[in-house]
């Protein structure tokens, strides 16, 4: 049976052992040893990502407070250390579901992940792609979620599995733009581009690589436990 949620709902049902798996936010995964991550496939980008942005209504330096959508823990992580370590700011943060015009009434900046990151435009505010600005600054891929288990769920044949459907997945891309970009309100010619060129599913060395200068980074702010 497969279940559709936001990734931090995922998460907490796999840790209450409601789910063998899911796919989750790459902090959650590795916040400490309670689920073990399936190697090689996941949810990362080299470069842009579209779909993450961080909109501010003044210069990032000078933000005061961050608005969060918080339906990804590692996206809201990677806010927070891009904003001390690249802008030397750190504001304050507050969770609010993902209304973008809210977000910015209430605060200097707001967090937009996924759909509402992929449709979300406004005149005059400009935005920071985040997947963008980390490989900007560290020259390698970030990954955003990985898949994640009970200790031993995938050597009992569900990584196998999971990897197959990858690799079918990949060869129905179009079939799937055109049964889910309308009725999500999404443009089919942007969703295509995006699933095609900008995320990328298999995590080579270089995304792990990226994936562990993270962990390292997140660890070092308390977010997660060292490893």
């Amino acid at each position: 049976m497969l279940i559709e949620e936001v990734p931090t709902r995922l998460a907490r049902r796999v840790r209450n052992g409601e789910l063998d798996a899911a796919l989750i936010s790459s902090v959650e995964a590795y916040r400490d040893d309670a689920l073990e991550a399936l190697p090689g496939i996941g949810v990362a980008s080299r470069g842009a990502v579209w779909s993450i942005k961080l909109f501010h209504k003044l210069p990032l330096d000078r933000v005061r407070s961050v608005a969060l959508d918080t339906s990804s823990y590692t996206s809201a992580a990677l806010t927070r250390i891009l904003l001390a370590e690249r802008y030397g700011n750190t504001p304050e943060f507050v969770n609010l579901p993902p209304d973008l015009d809210r977000m910015l009434s209430t605060c200097d900046a707001a967090l937009l992940i996924g759909d509402p990151g992929l449709r979300a435009e406004r005149e005059g505010v400009p935005y920071l792609d985040l997947g963008e600005a980390w490989y900007e600054w560290q020259g390698l891929p970030f990954v955003y979620a990985v898949w994640a288990g009970r200790p031993g769920v995938f050597a009992e044949g569900l990584g196998d599995r999971l990897h197959a459907a990858l690799e079918r997945g990949l060869t129905r891309i179009d079939a799937i733009v055109e049964a889910e970009a309308r009725q999500r309100d999404l443009d089919p010619d942007v969703c295509r581009e995006y699933l095609r060129n900008i995320i990328r599913y298999r995590l080579g060395p270089e995304e792990e690589q990226g994936l562990r200068l993270f962990l390292k980074r997140a660890a070092a702010y308390g977010i997660i436990k060292p490893k």
